[in-house]
Formats: C-alpha cells, structure tokens, sequence
C-alpha cells in the first residue's frame, strides 16, 4: 500500500534543513568545506523546493462525489430532501465502495499526468 507525505510537511523539513545548514555555515570558518558542502546542499533544497512547487496537487469534492453517486444509482420513493437518505444493502456498500475505490485511482492517475 502506497504512503503519502503532505506536500506543506515536505516543505517544512526542507525548509528547516535549509536553517541548518545556514547555521552551521555561520559557525564555520570562510572558505572551508563544511561551508562547500553547507553551500552545496543548500543550494540542493532550494532547487527541491522549487521542483515542489510546480507540483499540482488536486482535490476532490467528496460530498458532490457522494451525492452524484447516490443519486445516479439508487432511487427513493420519498422525495429528496438535503440529506438524501437511503437504504443500502451489502451488495450496494460493495458497489459504493468500488466506486471511490475506482474515483482515487482515476485521481492519481490525472496528478501523474
């Protein structure tokens, strides 16, 4: 099973990797090392952060998903009110399940593109 990182916590600990290494900069002798290598990783998670932020994230309307869904596939014989109700059976719950199932996958897919 796939594990996703928050985009905004992936920008947190670079950002807080960048104060860092900018500290341990400030603490070292000019022209040694420990400031290339200070430098050098610095200048890596600032292009990190860039990167991340031509990344596009894209969310979804779950309760418009929810509402289209229960009112494309099962009918009532009251008249819909704001909180469409209705009885499902296991058979249905499967169905529904798949369905968002089915809606995630189609989502990663569109963000990969």
């Amino acid at each position: 099973m796939e594990q996703y990182i928050p985009k905004a916590a992936v920008i947190a600990e670079m950002k807080n990797r960048i104060d860092k290494c900018n500290t341990k900069k400030r603490s070292c002798p000019v022209n040694t090392q420990v400031e290339a290598i200070c430098d050098n990783k610095i200048y890596a998670y600032k292009e990190l952060l860039s990167l991340l932020d031509t990344l596009e994230t894209k969310e979804v309307d779950l309760e418009k998903e929810v509402r289209n869904y229960i009112e494309d596939n099962f009918t009532s014989v009251e008249e819909p009110d704001n909180y469409i109700t209705t009885v499902m059976q296991l058979d249905d719950m499967v169905s529904f399940a798949k369905h968002f199932f089915e809606l995630g996958l189609k989502t990663q897919k569109r963000e990969k593109a």
